[in-house]
């Protein structure tokens, strides 16, 4: 009962893929404490805000910058670099700037916002496309990098400043059932949130050789900023000029780690199905309401929230209708990830080799529900429902498969 990792590439996974728990078992006393165990599957419907903190790194090899006609290789070896991105999103535009020290924010540069999304079966335009949402999400934040590498034309300084106006979604929700796309709401103008994978923003990005202080190359330039949740576990994270989703090499290229990725989701909605294991029978449904913190350098996270059990019916399950809070922990698997930087569902692949992982996650918990189920005599019986949660995240998270204990004791 959690949201966490999500990425590109990877075809829609059934929601409702289950478990096998042990068979449900009811006390035949109305009194007596009743024990479930129950199969679920669910997935996200909504994401309210979205806060993220990102800081680091380490230049990363095949990382370089464009001048003129030559792209020179920043080395490594040697190298200083420092970057910094806060974001916001908000459910249904894409606000803010992304800072450096001492640069000048960017004059005016247009950057079409929501059509990042090319017409993959009619062109290889991977940027502009026939894919826009009436209701734009909203972000806002601030990013900075600079970057002091040696290169063959001998040593550079890159540093930038972009003022945020737009992302490159990973995941558009609600998910369109029965559609493996990802990003099919996009399509379908009803998206109400999304996931980013990269930032975008507006940049002044300025280069300079030993010597110049403050006088070097200007480029004004719309650039990307990889979020944390495309590769966990400290990167590597590329920040790339966007020239790429039209051509597929950007002009800037620098892919580094992070040592910081802090991450608070909340109004976060999930929902699924509640399935009788021994009949694989649908008997109720359930509805989330959760805030989350997760560290994605540490693949941590701890989840809270309310808990809605209802829809069901009958004199066996009647008794699990009923609402209170959860709250629990989930964790990032350190193996096991796939790579999903060699695919791309934009056209022009937007990630470097090696910065686009693929993982699913596991969460764990407990609830505490009051029940008011129906009695005789139009009577209500009103009880608690208590127990715990283990569920699968698939790869990638975006739905889950779970099992639940729980115990109705009556009033």
């Amino acid at each position: 009962m959690k949201k966490t990792r999500t990425t590109l590439g990877a075809s829609f996974l059934a929601l409702f893929l289950l478990l096998s728990p042990a068979a449900a078992a009811a006390a035949t006393s109305s009194s007596a404490p009743q024990q479930f165990n129950l199969a679920i599957g669910g997935g996200f419907n909504n994401i309210g805000q979205q806060q993220i903190q990102m800081s680091g790194g380490t230049l990363q090899t095949n990382s370089f910058v464009t001048m003129g006609t030559s792209q020179l290789q920043l080395t490594p070896k040697g190298s200083q670099l420092t970057f910094s991105v806060q974001a916001q999103v908000t459910g249904v535009k894409v606000t803010g700037h992304s800072g450096n020290h001492g640069i000048a924010q960017p004059g005016s540069i247009e950057v079409s916002a929501n059509s990042w999304k090319g017409d993959k079966g009619n062109n290889n335009n991977g940027w502009h496309g026939n894919h826009h949402q009436a209701n734009e999400i909203q972000v806002s934040g601030f990013a900075s990098f600079d970057v002091q590498a040696s290169t063959s034309a001998g040593n550079l300084e890159i540093r930038g400043f972009a003022q945020i106006s737009d992302m490159v979604p990973a995941v558009g929700l609600p998910l369109v059932p029965n559609n493996p796309d990802p990003l099919a709401c996009f399509d379908a103008g009803s998206c109400t949130s999304a996931i980013p994978a990269f930032f975008l923003g507006n940049a002044t990005v300025t280069v300079l050789t030993p010597g110049q202080r403050g006088q070097g190359t200007n480029l004004r330039i719309p650039m990307l900023f990889e979020s944390a949740y495309m590769n966990p576990f400290g990167g590597p994270i590329v920040i790339e000029s966007a020239d790429v989703l039209l051509t597929g090499v950007p002009s800037i290229q620098i892919i580094t780690t992070y040592t910081k990725a802090d991450s608070s989701w909340s109004s976060v909605g999930v929902s699924g199905l509640v399935l009788d294991p021994t009949s694989m029978s649908f008997i109720g449904k359930f509805n989330q309401t959760a805030s989350l913190q997760e560290s994605l350098f540490k693949g941590t996270e701890t989840d809270q929230g309310t808990l809605s059990l209802f829809g069901f019916t009958g004199s066996t399950y009647s008794v699990l209708n009923s609402n209170g809070n959860f709250q629990g922990t989930s964790t990032i698997p350190t193996s096991g990830g796939i790579d999903c930087s060699t695919t791309s569902i934009y056209g022009p692949n937007p990630f470097p080799t090696g910065t686009c992982t693929e993982t699913g996650s596991q969460s764990v918990g407990t609830f505490d529900l009051t029940s008011t189920a129906p009695g005789s005599h139009n009577k209500h019986i009103t009880g608690k429902v208590i127990g715990q949660y283990l569920d699968s995240w698939f790869t990638p998270a975006i739905a889950f498969a779970g099992v639940v204990q729980a115990t109705v004791t009556s009033k």
